[in-house]
């Protein structure tokens, strides 16, 4: 199947809506380096939670989600104003994912044994790329690998218009976080 087609699919199981509030909700507080691990699993379980259960959270080495009716493997990439800004609203210029970190070893754009798909986020956007088309776009920079891909070898989703302004929920993660230590504490 092409990133198309399945982009496609997906616009009838993912919720947006719920997607971007859960974004907007979290706002900055996971922003630290220390919490980036724990923004990134919210966020990826968010996606998988909103997709009414058709691509399951597996959390392997280069894939995130696996695809229950299809049995894709999809690796997810987020990053803030990624593929919009407020300046930025139809894009004609690449955008570039960072798709592999190699904290400053890298040795090339070889990625072994890639997911099938891409699927790249932001606050209020969500595309997929193939992995085929993504090989095309692989550039090696000093601490990883990014993905310099044109506008139009994305796939969405959906877009900031198909969203809108979403109302953000009240979301204390840390604080619930804290407490959740503490009670485990207190029961040993």
């Amino acid at each position: 199947m092409d990133a198309s087609s399945y982009a496609m699919e997906l616009q009838n199981v993912i919720d947006a809506e719920r997607y971007a509030r859960l974004i907007v909700s979290l706002g900055s507080q996971l922003n630290r380096a220390q919490d980036r691990f724990d923004k990134s699993d919210f966020i990826e379980q968010g996606v998988a939670e909103f997709s009414d259960g058709r691509l399951r959270w597996v959390d392997e080495q280069g894939r995130d989600f696996r695809d229950a009716e299809y049995g894709f493997d999809i690796e997810f990439k987020y990053e803030s104003d990624l593929m919009y800004t407020a300046a930025r609203k139809n894009p004609s210029s690449s955008i570039k994912p960072k798709i592999k970190n190699s904290l400053g070893q890298n040795k090339g754009t070889d990625i072994p044994d890639m997911a099938e798909f891409y699927l790249l986020g932001q606050q209020d956007a969500l595309a997929l790329v193939s992995a085929d088309t993504l090989e095309e776009y692989l550039v090696s920079v000093p601490d990883g690998i990014e993905a310099h891909l044109d506008f139009d070898a994305l796939s969405f989703i959906f877009r900031p218009e198909d969203v809108g302004d979403v109302d953000p929920v009240e979301i204390n993660y840390k604080t619930r976080k804290m407490e959740m230590q503490r009670e485990i504490l207190k029961s040993i």
